[in-house]
């Protein structure tokens, strides 16, 4: 299964859960809603589109990276549960929303990352909350 051919944008929402996808290529790169691809077997966010008004859920996958993370949402984000989440999930917990889709799009932005890099960024969120 696969996302190929579907519209490039899309004014409402687009949903594409419980598909056994494995990539999000294809994609529309700009949803005008909430984009909905939980349930899947994605390891990475590679191929998602670029811009969501709304929500974005990508729980139940198995992702392992933020790579591809889409950098505007507007609505919530929500990752867990996913392999990732067992090293960002206690580290995002006391975030408010901003902050936490701040600390995705930079962990997103990154290469590779390790815990000790999420950890040191964490603690740049909460240094910059003190200010």
């Amino acid at each position: 299964t696969s996302l190929e051919g579907a519209p490039q944008s899309v004014d409402g929402s687009f949903w594409c859960y419980s598909n056994l996808l494995t990539s999000l290529e294809g994609a529309p790169q700009s949803v005008g809603g909430d984009f909905q691809c939980y349930r899947n077997n994605l390891t990475s966010l590679e191929g998602a589109p670029r811009s969501v008004d709304g929500d974005f859920s990508c729980y139940s996958n198995d992702l392992t990276s933020l790579k591809g993370l889409p950098m505007e949402i507007k609505g919530e984000i929500d990752l867990n549960p996913n392999p990732i989440w067992k090293d960002i999930g206690p580290l995002v917990k006391g975030m408010s929303d901003d902050e936490r889709k701040f600390f995705y799009k930079f962990v997103a932005a990154s290469e590779a990352i390790d815990k000790e890099s999420l950890e040191r960024i964490a603690r740049s969120i909460e240094r910059m909350r003190m200010i």
